[in-house]
């Protein structure tokens, strides 16, 4: 294992395998190898012995991973901060029991591939970040931590989420026109029923052709709600989009289109499903109600609904209105979304990591507009001092309430700002997050 001319061996790991190793520019007859407890390496020839520390394989490419028979033995028993992580995100993995000194391969069991290696503290613990490989496929995979002379190690399961996809419909289709079937409905409505609830799974059309969404694995469609001449209650009328077990499933705290006496209002809405293909829509007030589907997200394909939609925001309730032409002069909201809680303060069903994008409904509530106009920009910001994009998610004209759907990405520490040209209150409706 020596080379005579450049004075190079070959270092043999603990998994026996070599790697290239420089002794001193010599030529050595070595006679002996050995490892000592503290992970240092002994050589000797006729004469000499020369102790090299820390030259056991240091470099994933220097290990093989260990055998599917060896990893499926391994209790499940290794923790990791997230177990259901992006491709390309790095986790730091934590676990003890192993020799001091000796090295630990972290293996992507299910790959099979080796992520990172790391030696034990004398202790006999290992701390150590490992990446993700982005072009890792969605589904079940396993994490393994293995001692390499001990043979002590443990793996966990992991769920990579799939990649977000959206299937186009080849044209819209009206699932829904209570002009022509059902009647106007709403909770002032002469028929007194306030909640609709449509078979979006499978469903055919007003007309009875077939929509080209199937009857199983929907995770939410994206869809276009109209209302048709609604009349307001108290002033104010608001549709609300939820997925719904039952009619009677609780309606959530949110909105998804607002309207006043008379007015005809749009907007499009990604709506999850309930487990068995349904969506509901609640009215508060009176109107008729057009639905067109223009494509579905499957069903696992890295979207991931709440179980209803939840306000995170409503500056009628609390931090009041805002804008650049407001009395307060505040023209930035920031908002912390993962992890976050309601503006009721039960928790949201975000995570507070791994989360690249959100859902959400954005509500100009009674704008005011500065010189004619006034709009509403919704961007990922590492600060409120972020500069706003040359762009706007909501526009609006004094006096209007007015919604919009907003697919919105993250900063990296999971906030977005919402920054407005006039004087405005804010809801924020959050109903899924990829």
């Amino acid at each position: 294992i020596s080379d005579y001319y450049d004075g190079n061996i070959l270092k043999l790991s603990f998994d026996g395998q070599f790697s290239p190793l420089t002794v001193s520019g010599d030529y050595w007859d070595v006679r002996h190898l050995a490892f000592s407890p503290n992970g240092s390496l002994y050589i000797s020839d006729y004469e000499s012995l020369v102790k090299i520390v820390g030259v056991a394989a240091t470099d994933p490419e220097d290990f093989a991973p260990p055998s599917a028979a060896v990893l499926d033995a391994l209790p499940e028993t290794l923790q990791v901060p997230d177990d259901t992580p992006e491709p390309g995100q790095t986790l730091t993995l934590t676990a003890s029991g192993f020799d001091p000194f000796e090295w630990v391969v972290i293996t992507l069991q299910s790959t099979p591939q080796v992520l990172n290696t790391v030696q034990a503290n004398a202790q006999g613990s290992i701390s150590i970040p490992v990446t993700i490989p982005t072009n890792v496929t969605s589904g079940s995979h396993t994490i393994s931590a293995l001692g390499t002379t001990s043979g002590v190690g443990s793996r966990t399961a992991i769920t990579i989420p799939g990649a977000f996809n959206l299937v186009a419909l080849d044209s819209p289709k009206r699932l829904v026109d209570t002009r022509a079937s059902g009647g106007r409905f709403g909770s002032s409505s002469a028929s007194g029923v306030s909640v609709l609830r449509l078979k979006v799974a499978g469903a055919t059309t007003v007309k009875g052709a077939a929509s080209g969404l199937p009857a199983t694995g929907i995770g939410a469609v994206a869809m276009n709600v109209t209302v048709v001449d609604g009349k307001d209650k108290d002033g104010y009328g608001f549709v609300t989009v939820y997925p719904c077990a039952s009619a009677s499933t609780s309606v959530p705290d949110a909105s998804n289109l607002n309207f006043a006496g008379g007015q005809t209002v749009p907007n499009s809405v990604l709506a999850p499903l309930s487990a068995d293909g349904y969506v509901c829509f609640s009215v508060y007030g009176d109107t008729h109600l057009l639905v067109d589907v223009s494509g579905y997200v499957p069903a696992g394909s890295g979207l991931t609904a709440l179980d209803s939609p939840k306000r995170l925001v409503d500056t009628r309730a609390s931090g009041g209105r805002f804008g650049s032409s407001s009395a307060s002069g505040v023209s930035v909201l920031r908002l912390k979304v993962a992890g976050a809680t309601t503006v009721k303060g039960a928790a949201s069903g975000l995570p507070a990591t791994g989360i690249g994008a959100v859902a959400m409904n954005v509500t100009v509530v009674d704008g005011k507009d500065k010189d004619g106009y006034g709009f509403v920009t919704v961007y990922p910001c590492a600060s409120a001092s972020t500069s706003v994009p040359d762009a706007s998610n909501l526009n609006f004209a004094g006096g209007q309430t007015v919604p919009n759907s907003v697919l919105a990405p993250l900063s990296a520490d999971g906030y977005v700002c919402f920054s407005v040209y006039g004087d405005t209150h804010l809801l924020v409706d959050i109903s899924a997050y990829a």
